[in-house]
């Protein structure tokens, strides 16, 4: 019955039903087929919302929202550009180092690509840049938006996991940083070969003139990571005072966040966050299901007696198994869904779920960049106006990139845990 199950869920989501849709009306076939009570199901989908963790979600939307609309993008790619911008390829590495100011603000891979996009894509196409390699940075740097603190997902998963958020935010940064190097090295793969070069004059004064206006924007994500590392408060309260700090910032310093872009924060918040829960809720019933039918407990059980209870095998074979299942579905709803059958699995043989936790998300947002569903590799197509294929001979060098920062955190945990272990011990 498990099987049928899991193929028929798959069939759906494969078959372009809406998500929530296709995961509302599968677990009422098998609860009407099983004969357990919609009771029982109305009550898991219920409580999955009822969680202190998950009221941060909206409070994070809502400020990358006002800080977007407040006139920051603009302020962080200004910073990159006058710290990078000199030398040779410098509007690609200026793409990177603003991916990581960003991520730092919005917690989310798809609003990243966009705003990057927006701002980049055609400055670097005026500069002589191919679009398709243009759209391939872009791309790969939104990626960040979802490993470094805050991140949306990360929140999602220790609110299903059990595990802090700000161990989770805190043990995303190392992996962010390595993301960026790994990103920076193919570009100057691709700099050296084709010749392209700075786009502006290195100043001092620059530097200090454009560091100045984006300090008040980077002081946003230094609040939420700071008071969660240092204990003052917990994820959902750092979001709250994020909020405050983000309005007065676009109100007082920068004086772009009007009532009109205010309201226009409100309604997109509104729109990510029922979104978001919707597919929550509708995933808790399937989460139900598969703890009834002991999916985790079977799924452990194979995988150890493939990998010969080997660590090593075993996460690189969850890893193959991930990156196939992002290369085909959206990572929020798989985060939802495999959080809590893949927990018995890497429990039974000592992963710490922090570590599992970011290495499942890396995975899962790789998947955003590769075809045949990647999000953010439409999204940066539509601004650069570029086809697939052009976009995937541009793009292999970032993805053997991340690929390789992914293993390099699957095996060497320490990238991880350290900071968490420091700041935030368990």
């Amino acid at each position: 019955m498990l099987a049928l199950f899991i193929g028929l869920l798959f069939f759906a989501l494969l078959a372009g039903i809406p998500i929530a849709v296709a995961l509302i009306a599968v677990t009422w076939v098998y609860a009407a087929a099983k004969g357990v009570p919609l009771s029982v199901v109305a009550h898991a989908t219920l409580n999955s919302l009822d969680s202190w963790s998950l009221l941060a979600v909206p409070l994070y939307i809502l400020m990358g929202e006002l800080m977007t609309r407040g006139g920051i993008t603009q302020r962080l790619t200004d910073l990159a550009l006058s710290v990078v911008g000199h030398i040779k390829g410098g509007l690609a590495y200026a793409a990177t180092v603003a991916g990581v100011l960003l991520a730092g603000i919005s917690g989310s891979a798809t609003a990243d690509a966009a705003a990057l996009g927006a701002t980049l894509i055609p400055a670097m196409r005026s500069k002589g840049y191919s679009a398709g390699f243009a759209a391939a940075v872009v791309s790969s740097a939104a990626l960040m938006g979802a490993v470094i603190p805050p991140s949306i997902p990360m929140v999602i998963y220790a609110s299903l996991s059990g595990v802090s958020v700000g161990r989770m935010f805190l043990g995303g940064v190392i992996p962010g940083v390595l993301m960026a190097a790994g990103i920076a090295l193919a570009i100057l793969v691709t700099v050296r070969r084709r010749g392209y070069g700075g786009a502006q004059a290195f100043s001092l004064a620059a530097v200090g003139r454009t560091g100045s206006a984006a300090l008040p924007a980077i002081g946003v994500p230094a609040i939420v990571v700071l008071g969660l590392a240092l204990g003052y408060l917990t994820s959902t309260e750092s979001g709250a005072i994020a909020v405050v700090v983000a309005i007065v910032i676009g109100v007082l310093f920068y004086r772009e966040l009007n009532l009109r872009a205010f309201i226009a924060a409100g309604n997109n918040t509104i729109y990510t966050t029922g979104a978001a829960m919707f597919l929550a809720a509708a995933s808790a019933g399937v989460g139900k299901i598969l703890a009834l039918e002991n999916a985790g407990v079977q799924l452990s059980a194979f995988l150890i007696a493939i990998s010969n209870g080997e660590v090593w095998l075993l996460l690189l074979y969850l890893n193959i198994f991930l990156l196939l299942i992002g290369i085909f579905m959206e990572p929020l709803p798989m985060i939802i869904l495999l959080s809590p059958i893949l927990t018995p699995v890497y429990t039974k043989l000592g992963i710490d779920p922090v570590h599992f936790g970011v290495v499942m998300i890396l995975n899962l947002l790789i998947g955003m960049v590769t075809p045949p569903v990647g999000v953010v590799m439409f999204i940066v197509m539509s601004i650069a106006r570029i086809g697939m294929r052009e976009f995937m001979k541009e793009g292999w060098p970032f993805f053997v990139a991340l690929v390789a920062v992914l293993m390099l955190i699957t095996y060497v945990p320490g990238l991880v845990l350290w900071l968490p272990n420091l700041l935030i011990p368990s």
